[in-house]
């Protein structure tokens, strides 16, 4: 009992740090396309957040396999495979923004954005992952919190992708609405 306490606060740990680092790197980048334009600073910030991400979901990686040698009936568990979909998101997620969409902020860097023909066509794709993001861990955050669900993995699963598909179209609008006169 006391190694799944430890795992779990291990677990609580990681996610944390992962959270924590996405809203932070989010909450610069946003405020970053708000302004349209990206600054020094503001670029170590989301490369610090993109950090602690990394770092956050190696932990919860590893603590949550030990969890699930302790207890493997989590893998019958509704609420537990619908959270592991959303990390795999938040992971793929992760891949692209740290290999597609970081490259093309660094080169942006004190440029004005609305002057960048190629910032302006890959922007949207750049708010749709901002929008993924935050869904996606603020869905990990909520079923963490609950105890149990009443609902099937198919369920859980639909008003995710429900979720996902709202950020995708709300990623297009604040696009949108940031670059619509520039």
């Amino acid at each position: 009992m006391l190694f799944i306490e430890f795992f779990t606060y291990a677990h609580l740990i990681g996610f944390a740090l992962g959270f924590g680092g996405a809203m932070v790197s989010d909450a610069i980048f946003f405020s970053s396309i708000k302004d349209k334009i990206i600054t020094n600073t503001e670029y170590r910030f989301m490369k610090l957040g993109s950090r602690l991400v990394w770092i956050g979901l190696a932990v919860l990686f590893a603590s949550g396999v030990v969890l699930v040698l302790l207890q493997p009936d989590l893998l019958t568990n509704a609420k537990f495979l619908t959270k592991m979909v959303i990390v795999s998101v938040i992971v793929c997620n992760g891949i692209i923004f740290h290999y597609v969409h970081m490259p093309h902020l660094i080169s942006h860097i004190h440029i004005p954005l609305y002057t960048s023909h190629t910032f302006r066509q890959r922007s949207h794709f750049l708010t749709m992952s901002g929008g993924v993001s935050v869904i996606s861990w603020f869905s990990a955050a909520l079923l963490g919190s609950i105890s149990s669900v009443p609902y099937s993995f198919i369920y859980l699963l639909a008003v995710y992708a429900v979720l996902l598909l709202s950020a995708v179209l709300g990623g297009i609008t604040i696009n949108y609405l940031l670059f619509r006169r520039s």
